[in-house]
This record gives structure tokens, C-alpha cells and sequence, in this order.
């Protein structure tokens, strides 16, 4: 079962934030006319198209969005401030409960900008409040963890018990979402007492359905049914019943818990029918997944047709929440359909979908992970890069202002010098002294700007090693053991379904996975260690035939898979002056490269001697190389890559990685290939001390 917390206060939010509304529509002509009116004055129209915007939203209108604009338009034109940040505020509030949460992101945060610009507190709480629901939504939790806390700060300081409530139900919802029920309940129990004695139903209402959804969560059936029912009489309380489908859903969780199937499915549909009447996006997608979950877990307890009936309907259910959750950018909706799926199809034996679905589930879980990693990142580069700038700057200033100090009680000496020496003698020396000094200031000057480009070159070549180096690990790592995880997963789960020659499959695609994930991490920290200068080489005479035949033993299945035969042509006795780690990677990933370009060919390794060095050639049948892909490959700042000829990804730096080793070395490589007449690789290794 999939308990999710929808208590993101909004209608609080709407409470607290936005204008009453009012006033009536326009047709074309009379709004023109009265934007043209330059009688009017420009406060006054910004004010009648919020009205009309908050009344077309009360009727979810669309075109709601569109009278927030023109209103925002106008404070741009007049420069006011406070105007402006009401109206990307409240157009950030509709764009949310529209489920568009990126454009309701991109308004919040003009939001917070201009509250920053004007000083002024609360609304720069009212930013804060918004971005943590926002990101909330967009399952980028540490995020919203620090603008909630950022909103205690505030209220805090502001002494405002009303705002604390809010904060402290937020955040208890938070971390419910999070899985720490300790800390949710111990901010939910600050929320309630606080809302209790200033009579705010709402909030009281958003806590106890939080409640209800962690004791569900924990099996304690009592006290859920409790708060449920309490959340019942706040609700008759506030006669508002726009949150009902949330209340709904989790009656339905509650009679999920006690195996109450035909009760559950009742709540679970009656939730997705008045979401859906409603126009609420993102309740629709969860109520309609949480019934296809309860499908999944019924058709578990049955068997034969009636389990394939229920099945296919947590599949019906499912389907349709995809395009819906994309479109509004609900990921985690459209990561749980993907879920359901594939175990839904698995459970019918229909393996093409289940793998699809698989994939897709895997490829989105790894993309939510990369993407928060990505903004954590982001933001710890962009206040290191600025507080780097800021120390340079200040010592820049600091010792500009020395110099002019400097420079006073230069030119005052002189002057008294120059008074006792004569005026003519004076005149002369002053000339000679501002030009002396002019010099110097300008070759200081000059000095330190010099060493300013220096320290930003630094700045930005490290801020490029760790942005790719969190690249490769976020994304070219992380999807391997991904798919590892989830086939292990599959034989851990249904091993015993499947004959011994698909178990066999699947250990093998595990193994080769395994293999490829583990040169992968040895490219990768050889690569660092390459970028911050820490790569120990300890070159050595070594056997370069023994590495290569290592190597193609490892390499043997990816040939066999593709039908092509490797022929070693080196002989016996062939030594260099290397080191045998070095020379692995560099056969491991120039012969890859060559499988991964040929179809049912060949792949050629020969050698020769010509003064002191070692000449290894690496020839191929493939599909050759582009000559402008060719420069790319041997620019040291590029890191590129294409798909092979059966689709197969590569990281785009191994081939970098192996221009720097042999280069190490004080080898050298050149790439020979015309596209569709195969490549001829030739790199260099020392033949001696």
C-alpha cells in the first residue's frame, strides 16, 4: 500500500496569501479601452485584474492566468515593487493548483527576489512557505526541508504563533512523506496545539489527516480511525468541503489496512470522482493510483482468472495517470504508475511490457535521484564560486586602498622636499615622482589582475573536473547498479518461476553488468586521479603480450556476442617500459571501443620497434570514425560520445582517459579512419629507461 500525505495546507496558503476576490469579467474591446484609459491610474488597473483573476480562478477558468499577467505587466511598467510580488505570488498559487509545479517553481521564486530586493520579512516568508510546498511536490525533500526551516526562523524572530503552526505542519507532513514519524508526529503535535488555541481549523484538519496516514502506516488501525473521525468534525466545523477527495483517500488507506477491500475500492473511486469534478490533477493521479495499488494487492491474495481481472485493472487505473503526470511535471505519479506496471504485467506473464516498465521506472527513479543531486550541487558551487570571489575581491580592495595611502604620504614628502629645493626644482620632481608612481600603480595593478585571471582559470577548471566528476557518478554509475539492482531483485523475488536456462540469463547479464560497472569505476578513478595530479606511476619493464592476452579473455563475450574475431599478432617477447594497471586500461578500452563500432568483423592488435619506442596498432573492421568526431576524440577538454552499432553507451571518456596515460608515459596516439572502412588506432609506449 502507497499512503501519500496531499496536506500541503494549500487552502491555508490561499488564506493567508492571496486577495479577496471580486468584480466582474471583460469583453476585448472594454479591456482595451480601459488599458488604454490614461486616466486610470496604473495601482488601480493592477488591483481590477487581480479581482477579475481571483474570481476566474474561483471558477477554474484558465483564463484566470492570463488577467495575473496583464496585472504584472502593469508593475514591471510602473516599477512597483510590492505589486509585483503579489502578482507573480498569487500566479505562482495558481499554476500550482493547476498542477503546473514548474511554472509555479519559476513565479516563487520572482517572488522571493523581489521580497529579498524590498527588505521585506513577510513576504519573504510567504516565499519561503510556497517554494518548501513546491519542491515538496517535486520530491526534491532537502530542499524543501531548508525553506521550511527557514520559515520557522522567520516566524520565530516575527513572534508569530499563527505562522508557527503552519511551519510546524509542514514540516510534519515533511517528514511523514520522509518516513521519520518520530520527528512528524513531534512537529504535528506543536501544529495542533498552536491551531487549537487560535482556532485555525485548517491547520487542525491538514494534522490529523497526516496522523491518520502515518498510524495507517504503522498498522495502529485505532487511533487512525480516531483522527479520521476528527478530521470529519473539523470538517463540519469549517463547512469546507473543497479537501474532501484527500479525506477520502484516506478512509480509503484505513480500510485498505484491515483487508476491508470493497470498502477501500468505495473511498478510492468516490475520491477519484469528485478530484476529477474538482479539477485537481494531482489528487486525481493519486487517488487513481492508489486504487490500481489496491488491485495489485487483492489480485496478490487470489489466483487463475480472478487474480488476471484485478491485475488488468490496477493496469486500467495506472495507464491513463502517465500523461496526466507528465504534463504536470508530477514525477512521483508517474514514477509509482510506472511501478504498478510493471509488476501488474509481470503478474500477467506479459514480459515485453514488464521490462518496458521496468526500464522506464528504473530510468525515472535514477533521473529524480541525479536531478537532486544536480540542484544540492548547483548550489553548493554556486555559494563556493561566489564566496571565492567575494575574498578575492576584498583583498583587491584592501590592498588598492593600501596603495593610495601609500601614494598620499608619497606625494605630500615630495612636496615639502620640493618647496625647500625651489619652486622650479619642485615642479620637475613632482612630474618625474606622478610618473614613477603612475608606473608603479599600473604594474601593481596589472600584477594583480594577472593573478585574479590566474585564480579564475584555476576556479573554473576544478568547478569543471567536480561537475564532471559528479556527472559520471550520478548518472554513468548510478544506472548500472540500478539495473543490477532490479534484475537481482527479479531472482530474488521469482527465481523459482523461471527454468534454469533463463536464471542463467539473467546471472549472466548480472555478471557482464558487474564487469563493465567495475572497469567503468577503475576508468573513472584513474580519471580523477589524472585531473588533481595524485596518479602514482611507477613505470616498469613488463610483458606487454600477457597484459593483452588478460585482457582479451575478459573481453571474449562482448566479441562472441557480436560475432567478431580478434586476432593478436604481438609477439611473445614484446616488453615496454610501463606500468601493468596503465596498459589494462588502455588495451581494456581502445579494443571495447573497437567491438563497440563493428558488426561481425574483425578486430586486428599487431606491434613494431622504431627508435626506442614501442608501436601497438589496434585495427578494426567497425564503421569507422568522422573526421570532425576524430578532433573531438583528441581535444583533451572534450568529453564525447556515440552509440554503437548495437546501441551501446559509453561514458565519452575513455578514450581521453587513454590519450592522458600514454601521454604520461611520454607516449604518444593518432587515430587512421574513413567512415564505413574500419579504424586503426596506433599508440606508442617507451621501450626502455
Amino acid at each position: 500500500m502507497r499512503p501519500v500525505f496531499d496536506i500541503k495546507l494549500i487552502l491555508a496558503v490561499l488564506f493567508l496569501f492571496a486577495a479577496p476576490a471580486g468584480g466582474g469579467s471583460m469583453t476585448g474591446d472594454s479591456l482595451r479601452a480601459y488599458v488604454g484609459n490614461k486616466e486610470i491610474h496604473d495601482t488601480t488597473k493592477i488591483n481590477r485584474f487581480i479581482e477579475i483573476a481571483e474570481k476566474l480562478s474561483m471558477e477554474f477558468d484558465s483564463n484566470a492566468i492570463k488577467f495575473y499577467a496583464l496585472a504584472d505587466s502593469f508593475t514591471k511598467i510602473a516599477k512597483l515593487d510590492y505589486f509585483s510580488f503579489n502578482t507573480n505570488n498569487l500566479m505562482g498559487i495558481w499554476y500550482y493548483n493547476s498542477g503546473k509545479n514548474e511554472e509555479a517553481l519559476v513565479r516563487f521564486l520572482e517572488a522571493e527576489r523581489i521580497a529579498r530586493k524590498i527588505h521585506d520579512s513577510i513576504k519573504l516568508n510567504k516565499s519561503y512557505n510556497n517554494l518548501a510546498i513546491v519542491y515538496d511536490e517535486l520530491a526534491a525533500y532537502n530542499i524543501s526541508l531548508k525553506y521550511y526551516l527557514k520559515t520557522i526562523e522567520i516566524d520565530k524572530a516575527l513572534n508569530d504563533s499563527a505562522g508557527l503552526s503552519i511551519d510546524y505542519s509542514n514540516l510534519g507532513a515533511l517528514y511523514a512523506t520522509l518516513g521519520n514519524n518520530e520527528k512528524a508526529r513531534d512537529f504535528l503535535k506543536r501544529a495542533k496545539q498552536l491551531a487549537i488555541k487560535y482556532n485555525n481549523y485548517e491547520i487542525q484538519y491538514n494534522c490529523e489527516l497526516t496522523l491518520a496516514a502515518i498510524y495507517i502506516n504503522e498498522g495502529k488501525n485505532d487511533k487512525a480511525l480516531e483522527c479520521l473521525k476528527t478530521a470529519i468534525d473539523i470538517t463540519k466545523k469549517r463547512k469546507d468541503f473543497s479537501e474532501s477527495a484527500v479525506l477520502l483517500t484516506n478512509f480509503g488507506y484505513y480500510y485498505q489496512n484491515k483487508k476491508d477491500y470493497v470498502e477501500a475500492e468505495k473511498y478510492f473511486k468516490h475520491a477519484i470522482s469528485l478530484s476529477k469534478k474538482q479539477n485537481k490533477t494531482s489528487l486525481w493521479n493519486s487517488a487513481s493510483l492508489d486504487l490500481a495499488y489496491l488491485y495489485m494487492e487483492l489480485g496478490d491474495s487470489l489466483t487463475g482468472m480472478e487474480k488476471r481481472k484485478h491485475l488488468k485493472k490496477a493496469v486500467a487505473g495506472s495507464l491513463p495517470t502517465i500523461g496526466s503526470a507528465k504534463k504536470n511535471s508530477d514525477v512521483m505519479s508517474e514514477l509509482a504508475a510506472y511501478d504498478i506496471l510493471r509488476k501488474a504485467y509481470k503478474g500477467l506473464d506479459d514480459y515485453k511490457n514488464a521490462f518496458k516498465y521496468n526500464d522506464l521506472y528504473i530510468n525515472l527513479s535514477d533521473t529524480i535521484h541525479k536531478k537532486q543531486l544536480k540542484n544540492e550541487l548547483e548550489n553548493i558551487a554556486a555559494r563556493m564560486d561566489a564566496e571565492k570571489k567575494i575574498v578575492v575581491l576584498k583583498n583587491m580592495e584592501s590592498e588598492l586602498k593600501l596603495q593610495r595611502i601609500k601614494t598620499k604620504n608619497r606625494s605630500l614628502i615630495t612636496s615639502i622636499i620640493g618647496t625647500l629645493l625651489g619652486f622650479s626644482f619642485l615642479f620637475l620632481f613632482i612630474i618625474f615622482r606622478m610618473f614613477l608612481i603612475k608606473k608603479k600603480s599600473n604594474e601593481d595593478i596589472s600584477k594583480k589582475m594577472k593573478e585574479i585571471e590566474v585564480i579564475a582559470k584555476e576556479l573554473k577548471s576544478s568547478n569543471e573536473i567536480k561537475d564532471t566528476f559528479f556527472k559520471l557518478i550520478a548518472h554513468d554509475l548510478r544506472s548500472p547498479f540500478n539495473t543490477l539492482l532490479g534484475f537481482s531483485k527479479i531472482l530474488e523475488d521469482k527465481a523459482g518461476d523461471y527454468n534454469i536456462d533463463e536464471v542463467k540469463r539473467f546471472a549472466s547479464i548480472i555478471n557482464n553488468l558487474s564487469r563493465d560497472t567495475y572497469d567503468l569505476l577503475n576508468n573513472l578513478l584513474q580519471w580523477a586521479g589524472l585531473q588533481t595530479d595524485t596518479l602514482e606511476f611507477n613505470p616498469q619493464l613488463i610483458n606487454v603480450n600477457s597484459i593483452l592476452e588478460q585482457t582479451l579473455q575478459i573481453l571474449s563475450y562482448k566479441a562472441s556476442a557480436k560475432n567478431i574475431k580478434i586476432i593478436n599478432n604481438l609477439n611473445d617477447d614484446i616488453q615496454a617500459y610501463t606500468e601493468t594497471n596503465i596498459l589494462d586500461t588502455v588495451f581494456r578500452n581502445l579494443i571495447s571501443n573497437s567491438i563497440k563500432f563493428t558488426q561481425s568483423g574483425f578486430v586486428e592488435i599487431s606491434s613494431f620497434s622504431k627508435d626506442s619506442m614501442v608501436y601497438i596498432s589496434i585495427k578494426d573492421s567497425g564503421s569507422g570514425i568522422l573526421p570532425e568526431n576524430i578532433r573531438k576524440m583528441l581535444n583533451a577538454n572534450i568529453i564525447y560520445s556515440t552509440p554503437g552499432t548495437n546501441n551501446e553507451k559509453g561514458t565519452g571518456f575513455g578514450f581521453n582517459l587513454c590519450k592522458q596515460l600514454i601521454e604520461l608515459g611520454g607516449g604518444t596516439i593518432s587515430i587512421d579512419s574513413r567512415p564505413g572502412k574500419g579504424t586503426k588506432i596506433i599508440f606508442s609506449l617507451r621501450a626502455s629507461e
